[in-house]
């Protein structure tokens, strides 16, 4: 069984800065180098392009996309697309230095 965790950040005068990329390197580390998981995954809506970029800046990768997964307010089907590293990706990741 897997945990959850959601992230959003309120403020702000931080928006656009690199507190949800730093938070979220350090929850990643915590969560393979302290819990030992084996992958972590991540999801937004393909319309958030900031979501997808925050994503791809982590060095995360689109893995798969859930089909039709979630009900928009307007009642339509969208999909919703899986990033994520296995834990010997993002010790690659990491090792490059560039994240």
């Amino acid at each position: 069984m897997g945990a959850k965790a959601d992230m959003a950040i309120g403020e702000n005068e931080y928006w656009g800065s690199d507190a949800a990329l730093g938070t979220r390197k350090k929850i990643i580390d915590f969560a393979f180098y302290r819990l030992r998981v084996h992958k972590v995954r991540g999801t937004v809506m393909w319309r958030n392009p900031s979501g997808v970029f925050d994503q791809e800046a982590l060095g995360f990768r689109c893995k798969g996309v859930l089909r039709e997964h979630t009900l928009s307010a307007k009642g339509e089907f969208r999909d919703m697309p899986m990033f994520g590293p296995l834990r010997d990706e993002w010790d690659e990741i990491r090792e490059r230095g560039d994240r």
